[in-house]
């Protein structure tokens, strides 16, 4: 659900998304890089959000 919303709006572009497994600090994959930390359970995009603050955000407009 996390990486459909992300990208709901790009989804028929002509450049898609990568989705990576990382283990360190540091990254930088690019433009617009969104970390969902699942052992921390928070997603970070410039911000740090706990992961059920982000579902509570969001589930509502997923069932829309």
């Amino acid at each position: 659900m996390m990486i459909s919303h992300l990208i709901q709006h790009s989804i028929l572009d002509e450049t898609g998304f990568g989705i990576y497994a990382i283990d360190q600090d540091g990254y930088d994959l690019g433009e617009q890089t969104v970390l969902i930390d699942f052992t921390n359970k928070t997603v970070t995009d410039n911000v740090s959000v706990d992961w059920d603050k982000f579902v509570a955000a969001y589930a509502p407009l997923a069932t829309v």
